[in-house]
């Protein structure tokens, strides 16, 4: 079983290569979107790990904008010709409080099973209704 990691970051190429080796596995390829607001010069010495590719297409990301979803979609079509048997979408910020190996195992003895959740913005998050019904022209 292959599992992709699509990372968004923006910043701290050290804290992201800290995440890249403690989340390092045999089963693992790093896929990492870099803001384009951003100089991904800094970030580049990951490439030197041959599970570690950059998103080619990158986008401007402004939080809550839909830079983050283009920035993941542009992420999909990069890794889906690898068929990949999971994505698992994340940000540079992130960090993982089990091993490479527990998440394999967890995603493995589930294979098949999809991990996304939504909430209603009428009922579960009533504050994030305003992002939806009324335009917010930040990209």
């Amino acid at each position: 079983m292959r599992i992709a990691h699509l990372i968004l970051t923006h910043k701290n190429p050290q804290q992201l290569e800290r995440l890249i080796k403690v989340l390092d596995h045999p089963a693992f390829d790093f896929y990492i979107h870099v803001d384009k607001k951003v100089d991904q010069t800094p970030f580049a010495f990951l490439t030197q790990k041959k599970n570690v590719f950059f998103i080619t297409d990158r986008v401007p990301v402004y939080w809550a904008g839909y830079g983050t979803i283009q920035a993941t979609l542009n992420g999909f079509a990069q890794m889906l010709p690898k068929n990949y048997d999971y994505i698992n979408v994340t940000s540079g910020q992130d960090f993982p409080l089990r091993s490479p190996e527990e998440i394999y195992q967890y995603i493995a003895q589930r294979k098949g099973l999809e991990f996304i959740t939504c909430e209603s913005i009428e009922d579960e998050w009533k504050d994030a209704a305003p992002r939806v019904q009324k335009y917010h022209l930040i990209n």
